[in-house]
């Protein structure tokens, strides 16, 4: 039987992503959302989705809903996975999960009381790959790949919202002795987003990262380098459209048959280990 889902935005990629990764196959296409109800009504007459709603909220409370794709924007995307997550509703989402220091506490209390288990991360990369026979020194840089200099409001901070490559390889080593060195940073005056930064990460004292996030320079790179360049080409910019690469571990999520360990909340100790350096 297959199981309701619900789409929230009226964003075209998250149909897309549907159908890139042969979903169809599990949900019915049931109710989609948007904060205007002409957008959701259009797209669901175009891909004949029974319902249309004209704000999030009224998505959150429909109990016929099982499942619900959730590729808001990064500011607003973790209010509403947890709401949903209250609402006993499975979640299908991409990284970063948060974004905000605000959003910490309600992590804690998914992880406590267990929803975790009900939210799934869409993986874009091969992050795994990243622990195959690592150096122990490993140079991480981030540039940015727009001329934020003009659009300071567009501007993402690159450290939490694309580097999840870095957070995955922290996560790895929670349990290890972990020292962040800021060498310098910087922030825009207007929004206070994390616009330059330069530190050095150790682990156990004989691993090192020198991470250099640089979102004033316009350069067309974004990679993550070790010695013999081989992960260079690894991680790419990211498109609009989405592939799983834990496509086999997505399809027994939705069967709900999940054995496999979700690291769903990878970017949350390497997060709170940024902002204890980084705010003092």
């Amino acid at each position: 039987m297959k199981s309701n889902l619900g789409i929230l935005s009226s964003n075209i990629n998250s149909l897309e992503f549907l159908t890139l990764n042969g979903l169809n196959d599990y949900f019915n296409y049931y109710a989609v959302a948007s904060r205007n109800i002409e957008d959701s009504q259009a797209i669901s007459s175009n891909f004949n989705i029974k319902k249309y709603y004209g704000s999030y909220e009224e998505l959150v409370k429909d109990p016929n809903i099982d499942f619900v794709i959730n590729f808001l924007p990064n500011s607003i995307k973790f209010e509403y996975s947890y709401l949903l997550l209250k609402a006993q509703k499975k979640v299908i989402t991409n990284y970063p999960v948060f974004n905000s220091t605000k959003d910490i506490i309600y992590v804690e209390e998914i992880i406590s009381s267990s929803l975790d288990q009900n939210i799934f991360l869409i993986q874009e990369y091969n992050y795994s790959k990243l622990l195959d026979d690592i150096p122990n020194h490993i140079f991480y840089s981030k540039f940015s790949s727009n001329n934020y200099k003009s659009n300071l409001s567009m501007m993402k901070d690159l450290l939490v919202e694309e580097s999840p490559d870095l957070f995955f390889l922290l996560n790895h080593y929670k349990n290890s002795k972990i020292n962040i060195d800021i060498l310098k940073k910087k922030y825009d005056s207007l929004h206070f987003r994390l616009s330059y930064l330069n530190a050095l990460i150790t682990i156990d004292g004989d691993k090192s990262i020198n991470v250099l996030i640089d979102n004033i320079n316009k350069i067309h790179e974004n990679s993550i380098i070790v010695n013999s360049n081989s992960y260079k080409d690894n991680f790419e910019i990211r498109k609009n459209v989405i592939k799983a690469y834990n496509h086999d571990d997505l399809l027994l999520f939705i069967k709900n048959n999940k054995t496999f360990d979700n690291s769903t909340f990878f970017q949350y100790y390497p997060f709170k280990l940024f902002n204890e350096v980084l705010n003092v």
